[in-house]
């Protein structure tokens, strides 16, 4: 019920006059139920993707979760992975923290102290937990500087 009166307001398939004192009111009290984000503008172009099942349940659960309808978590999912496939991030990430792992046990080197099992492991934990802040931080760099070419 509340998806086509979404959709008959949404869609424009009646005009507002034709509605009445009472769908309008109705309309108005389906604000719980509406889009969990409302886009500023107007996107007239559709692009439609067939999947599973399955794989539309798991979609529908990840747009949930992000508080997005289904369809704003699709678009934005896939312009970030146009941008930048997920495992590119994954390498640049594994990349970042086998450098830092590199540049620490160097400078360890460096000073004359011997890495013990304890320091590499240590180096180790380190270069894992910053290893995508790292990774996310050089590619909105990128990003940023993609826009002032842009500009």
């Amino acid at each position: 019920m509340c998806f086509a009166a979404v959709n008959t307001f949404q869609f424009e398939r009646f005009s507002l006059s034709r509605c009445g004192p009472v769908n309008l009111l109705f309309l108005k009290d389906l604000s719980f139920c509406m889009r969990a984000y409302i886009r500023p503008k107007q996107l007239p172009t559709i692009i439609g993707a067939r999947m599973s099942a399955d794989e539309a349940k798991r979609v529908r659960s990840y747009a949930s979760a992000a508080g997005l309808s289904v369809s704003e978590w699709t678009r934005r999912t896939l312009l970030e992975s146009a941008e930048c496939p997920p495992w590119a991030r994954l390498m640049l990430a594994e990349f970042l923290a086998l450098r830092s792992v590199v540049v620490d046990l160097q400078r360890d080197l460096i000073q004359g102290v011997n890495p013990s099992t304890e320091r590499v492991k240590a180096i180790l934990d380190v270069a894992e937990t910053r290893k995508f802040a790292q990774a996310d931080g050089r590619l909105a760099t990128l990003r940023a500087a993609k826009e002032t070419v842009a500009k």
